[in-house]
């Protein structure tokens, strides 16, 4: 199951982004969702048990960029209550909710104290490729929450073999880097959302900016099975409207005869 809400901001047509979000459980993938649609449309987790059950999207249009978001949110993986099967089988439901394709993948993780990027952020992002394919890279955005660095800087760290490895995939790929700061807080403790919109605005240029539509065999073979069953509801549709149609026009003729 998956739950569609829309809000309608203006009847004047915006071009579409549709942005899947997929990252680590408590990096907080659902909160930079919340900042692109403009309220809080989706749970949020600080911990390692995923608020997302399923893969939920929002629409919401952003006049300040021109642009009219359709974001997805999804499990959160590395989730300590669910299996791989079960993981699996939720990000699998993006496809019903993006029938013409993700514009930017947001890989959403966070660096040791704010200022490392380790082997398990690595393994993350293995993960990420195994679900998703190598393709992923050439429409993703890499966000790293909470973080101490740059994106520049991020992109400059002294890395490990591994690291170096996925540097050079990303380079390759066309992979955008975004650095979101942990941000200022008030009195009570709560994040000043203030204080990284500048950071939040970089990632939503970075959004309007892709080029490339991510399209997976899953995703296309979901899609398929969606037009096969749409195309079977019409056909039945059809039969249905005309056997409808005999029968009127049969009791047409029989009340003339009898008439």
């Amino acid at each position: 199951k998956h739950s569609v809400n829309f809000r309608t901001l203006s009847a004047m047509a915006l071009p579409v982004k549709t942005v899947l979000a997929i990252g680590e459980t408590g990096a907080g993938k659902s909160f930079l969702c919340n900042q692109l649609v403009g309220w809080s449309a989706f749970a949020e987790s600080d911990d390692t048990n995923s608020n997302t059950d399923t893969c939920t999207k929002e629409i919401a249009a952003d006049r300040s960029m021109g642009v009219e978001y359709h974001v997805i949110d999804t499990i959160g993986l590395c989730d300590t209550h669910k299996s791989e099967e079960e993981v699996h089988s939720c990000l699998s439901e993006f496809a019903r909710l993006a029938p013409n394709g993700i514009d930017a993948v947001l890989c959403v993780a966070t660096l040791t104290g704010g200022c490392r990027l380790t082997p398990r952020a690595v393994d993350l992002f293995d993960m990420i490729e195994g679900y998703f394919g190598n393709s992923v890279w050439e429409s993703a955005i890499v966000v790293f929450n909470y973080s101490k660095k740059t994106a520049e800087q991020i992109w400059s760290t002294d890395p490990t073999l591994s690291i170096d490895k996925l540097f050079q995939k990303w380079r390759e790929s066309g992979t955008v880097i975004c650095a979101v700061g942990s941000g200022d807080k008030d009195d009570k403790g709560s994040l000043v959302v203030e204080s990284i919109s500048p950071q939040i605005r970089k990632l939503k240029h970075a959004i309007v900016n892709t080029s490339q539509v991510y399209e997976s065999d899953e995703f296309r073979q979901v899609r398929a099975e969606l037009d096969g069953k749409a195309e079977q509801a019409a056909k039945s549709f059809k039969t249905h409207f005309c056997r409808e149609m005999m029968l009127e026009e049969n009791a047409l003729l029989l009340q003339g005869q009898l008439s």
